[in-house]
């Protein structure tokens, strides 16, 4: 009877391999190529088609010359697949537990993208996850509920997040609706990401760089205003010849 899976009996890591093909050879018999090598932790069972298929053999003949070797890092066990997320992962950072979740929330506003994803899946993987560590968004440094629950004003994100410079869609008591940015779903025409914002900052610099613009503009109207024929301009009939017809006699 095949076995359910092999499970992991080495004191510390394993990494095993997969056989990625199998080359028939001319005398019958097999070469397996083998790959693709994932790692796991003591007393985790591997599902059987994630294991190489000449280990798996070798593991079948007690007298084979890799038997030795492989009986003391793996065993078949008939017992279902299993994987222990905690050992994998374990903490993502030394005082971790001793962490509340705001404390947490607030860690991961400046922590690397990988080790908040770390973060994540460590948390996810417990029997009571908590929701505000792992449906916390990357890209905007926030959980997706804290706007809607007004738990999170635009001045308190992390300087430098997209979310720091982000209006969203504001329905006043009276007068007219304040469309928000981005997407909307409303048919109205997409606004960039922090294009109110920056309109705001930037009143004063705009209005500096409109007086310029005009200056300059001006400038350039005086220069054509010099470049035209100033001659005097003779009336038809008055008998005076004008400048052609003085050259052409």
């Amino acid at each position: 009877m095949a076995a359910k899976g092999y499970e992991v009996i080495a004191d510390n890591e394993l990494t095993v391999l997969r056989t990625v093909s199998s080359l028939p050879q001319l005398d019958g018999g097999v070469i397996h190529q083998n790959g693709m090598g994932r790692t796991y932790v003591r007393g985790e069972v591997i599902p059987p088609e994630l294991v190489a298929e000449d280990w798996k053999q070798a593991l079948d003949e007690e007298d084979g010359p890799l038997y030795a070797h492989l009986s003391k890092v793996l065993k078949p066990v008939d017992d279902n697949p299993v994987e222990d997320s905690v050992a994998r992962l374990g903490l993502p950072f030394e005082g971790y537990d001793d962490m509340n979740v705001d404390d947490i929330v607030r860690a991961m506003s400046v922590l690397p993208s990988a080790t908040i994803m770390r973060i994540k899946e460590f948390e996810s993987a417990r029997e009571d996850p908590r929701t505000e560590i792992v449906d916390y968004n990357i890209g905007y440094g926030e959980h997706p509920d804290d706007r809607q629950l007004a738990e999170l004003e635009v001045e308190e994100t992390a300087e430098g997040k997209a979310a720091g410079r982000l209006t969203t869609r504001n329905v006043p008591d009276s007068g007219p609706v304040q469309r928000g940015e981005g997407y909307t779903g409303t048919g109205d025409p997409q606004k960039p990401y922090g294009a109110t914002k920056d309109a705001e900052d930037g009143d004063e610099v705009a209005s500096r760089s409109t007086k310029a613009s005009r200056g300059r503009s001006g400038n350039v109207a005086k220069a054509r205003r010099g470049r035209r024929d100033r001659s005097p301009q003779v009336k038809p009939g008055s008998g005076e010849k004008t400048s052609l017809e003085s050259s052409n006699d």
